[in-house]
């Protein structure tokens, strides 16, 4: 039976994550803090783990250098689970040896149990490191049909003021098509009477 260690401080996440992973057939262990994490998979390696980040005692970063600097764990694949706020951190996590970074609060459970699944079975594999600017992985960003192309971007702020495209006017009505502008027409062509009195 393949083995997780979550390892997260928060003990009702957690525990709504050990459900899951136990129900889809891992043998779930929990570490609360980064020092008993080390600890564990010293005495006891798990075949993955999922590490929060933000820990007591020794944060993930910690705990992820631990694990690459063992030769006994140093292939041990890792998926940090996080908050996707955290850019300083989740960048230090890629380069300390993350498989996958995933953003905590919009992962389900059914998401962490397929993503751990498929980096155990090595679909995670890209080809090389990730890229430098790196974020965690939003799985509700789910495929979809192909966004209508956009002839130009929206301006922002810096743009400076909106310029609406000019649109050429509307051509002007014939006459004939329009009775009430035939009339006036019609009104204003006849020669106006003389105003003039007439000489004795």
């Amino acid at each position: 039976m393949k083995k997780v260690l979550i390892v997260e401080d928060d003990a009702i996440i957690a525990n709504i994550y050990q459900r899951k992973l136990q129900m889809d057939g891992f043998q779930v262990q929990h570490a609360a803090d980064g020092e008993l994490a080390m600890e564990m998979i010293k005495c006891n390696l798990p075949t993955i783990v999922l590490l929060d980040l933000q820990l007591p005692k020794a944060n993930g970063i910690e705990v992820l250098k631990f694990i690459r600097g063992r030769e006994e764990s140093k292939t041990l694949p890792v998926v940090v689970f996080t908050n996707s706020y955290l850019g300083t951190l989740v960048q230090s996590a890629w380069k300390a040896g993350a498989n996958k970074c995933l953003t905590k609060a919009i992962c389900t459970p059914k998401q962490v149990s397929d993503v751990l699944k498929a980096t155990l079975a090595g679909e995670d594999s890209a080809g090389g490191p990730p890229p430098e600017n790196a974020g965690p992985i939003r799985m509700n960003a789910l495929p979809s049909a192909p966004a209508p192309a956009v002839s130009a971007a929206l301006p922002g702020p810096a743009d400076g003021p909106i310029k609406m495209a000019s649109l050429p006017p509307p051509p002007a009505p014939k006459a004939e098509e329009t009775p009430l502008l035939s009339g006036l027409l019609k009104m204003t062509s006849q020669p106006k009477p003389s105003t003039r009195a007439p000489q004795a």
